[in-house]
């Protein structure tokens, strides 16, 4: 007799969520496209929520700051966008990756990260 498993694979579990998430997020708490789209590069493909805690994310790093009071402490979008995009020419001795410079989000990706961190 020949046995079947209906277990998924953890890969396969985490793939549907990450699907999911950011939409799922945006339905209940009011996120836009661009918002809910920077939500999901914040938790999966940028895997920011590694280093910076957030009040959307479960054990969160703590190697960066903190994603709290994000538009006061960068009131001009722009130069939030620079720290991503190339962080090492605002803070020259950081671990973070220069996200932009080594090609790890597109510059629209970087667009929709900012607005979404606008949202914290």
């Amino acid at each position: 007799m020949k046995k079947f498993s209906t277990a998924l694979s953890t890969a396969a579990v985490f793939a549907a969520g990450a699907a999911i998430s950011g939409a799922a997020f945006a339905d209940n708490h009011g996120l836009s496209d661009k918002e809910a789209a920077g939500l999901d590069l914040y938790m999966n493909k940028g895997n920011c929520i590694a280093c910076h805690q957030s009040k959307d994310g479960e054990l969160g790093g703590n190697i960066g700051p903190a994603m709290i009071a994000m538009k006061v402490r960068y009131p001009d979008p722009d130069e939030l966008y620079a720290v991503i995009y190339e962080p090492r020419d605002k803070f020259p001795n950081t671990i973070m990756p220069p996200m932009g410079t080594h090609k790890l989000l597109s510059d629209e990706e970087i667009k929709q990260v900012v607005a979404y961190l606008y949202t914290l």
